[in-house]
């Protein structure tokens, strides 16, 4: 499971696509929503790619009958989902974000731990809808079993899409079973 992500408030990586979107978005609801640095908790409003240097701002959370989000879409799954499979076969997306946490439960304590690519941002492959009566699209993000060194702390991981498949999963998606991304490092926070 992916609850939580960050994306660092100085990125150099990100600051040019932010100031774009906020300039398109400018007067808009969706403009006093939008986080651009941080914690990401679901439910807020960031930016996500859509396209070969397409962004649009979206919400986290695919809305529930219990008004809970979904969150996360499990990657071995969703494909055959009903809340997931028309927005894996038509509506792929990368979230930005520069890391990851997860919680280790320890001696009856929760520890957290923050997962990044020592140099380079992260693309988390997500899929997206626009939900009836919504002004924003909602995402989800995938998951997969974690790697090995991951398993430790967290029995899921976010899907990672390399920058060698990015454009592929953008333009149509891709059953991605197990991709390993190296160099993942973690450490507790």
């Amino acid at each position: 499971m992916c609850g939580r992500y960050y994306i660092e408030p100085s990125a150099e990586d990100y600051r040019e696509i932010f100031e774009m979107l906020q300039k398109k978005l400018k007067g808009s609801k969706a403009f006093d929503l939008l986080k651009t640095g941080g914690e990401i908790f679901p439910g807020d409003t960031v930016v996500v790619q859509v396209g070969n240097l397409r962004y649009a701002a979206m919400r986290w959370g695919f809305p529930c009958f219990d008004n809970k989000l979904l969150i996360n879409a499990r990657m071995e799954t969703a494909w055959e989902k009903p809340t997931f499979k028309h927005a894996m076969k038509e509506q792929c997306c990368l979230v930005l974000a520069n890391g990851y946490y997860e919680w280790r439960k320890e001696d009856g304590r929760k520890i957290k731990y923050r997962f990044y690519l020592p140099d380079s941002p992260l693309a988390l492959a997500a899929c997206f809808k626009m939900g009836k009566g919504d002004e924003l699209p909602q995402f989800a993000i995938l998951t997969k079993n974690a790697d090995e060194n991951i398993k430790t702390i967290h029995e899921r991981m976010p899907v990672i899409i390399t920058p060698d498949l990015q454009a592929t999963w953008l333009a149509e998606g891709l059953e991605i079973r197990d991709i390993k991304i190296a160099n993942l490092s973690f450490e507790e926070v």
